[in-house]
């Protein structure tokens, strides 16, 4: 299931939408284990090694995070699962990404994790460069991704799928995004990396989804929180 919040949330609201995206989808999918939960304070998230957000108590319990702009959006799903939004209108073009000298890198919407890059990619409005969103391809990206940008190709759906599959991997960033490429020696993207596929949820925002299961499987299964929140 994945679902949505189209206003502004902050950290502690953020908290409360996942907790009722679980919650829901448990109930809607009767998994035992989810009464565990701490009354006050609902399911208990741990981090893995790399940082990746999970529920021990809850084996066949996964979700990801992700929000940009004003939107707030999560996936759950009984497999692991990745996901990523862009809120483009809000965040500008790729040509307004820059860099800034951190020591970790921002996976964003969920957690942060030691990177081998020592740089973090962050959205910045202050600094538009043209060329930007190639510079950045051209230091961070496989072969194939860079050509396809060259030619035309969109900055922000290549970026989402790839923050996707590390996310789906729990890797993150310090997986090595030239590790692996969303784009193949014909220049179209990629339907799936192995046996996981690409899909993206009937959202008005861009967005990219990375999981083991068919991508029509969601279909239909879009919530949106407002209706639900309590």
């Amino acid at each position: 299931m994945i679902f949505y919040y189209e206003e502004n949330l902050n950290k502690n609201h953020r908290e409360k939408a996942l907790q009722l995206s679980l919650n829901h989808y448990c109930r809607e999918n009767r998994i035992l284990g989810h009464q565990k939960q701490d009354s006050h304070n609902g399911f208990e998230i741990k981090k893995g090694e790399h940082g990746k957000p999970y529920i021990e108590e809850i084996k066949n319990l996964h979700f990801s995070i992700s929000h940009s702009g004003h939107w707030w959006v999560c996936v759950v799903d009984n497999q692991p699962i990745g996901m990523d939004i862009e809120c483009i209108q809000h965040r500008g073009g790729p040509e307004n990404l820059r860099f800034r000298d951190d020591s970790r890198a921002q996976v964003r919407g969920c957690h942060l994790e030691p990177s081998p890059v020592a740089d973090r990619l962050v959205m910045d409005d202050l600094e538009p460069s043209p060329t930007r969103g190639l510079r950045i391809a051209e230091r961070f990206f496989a072969p194939n991704e860079i050509r396809y940008i060259k030619g035309g190709g969109d900055f922000y759906e290549i970026w989402t799928r790839k923050e996707a599959y590390v996310k789906y991997t729990g890797r993150g960033i310090a997986q090595g995004l030239d590790t692996f490429s969303v784009v193949d020696d014909n220049n179209c993207l990629v339907e799936k990396i192995g046996e996981v596929y690409f899909g993206k949820a009937p959202i008005e925002i861009t967005n990219n989804f990375c999981s083991p299961k068919q991508t029509g499987q969601y279909k239909g299964l879009c919530i949106k929180l407002s209706e639900i929140w309590g």
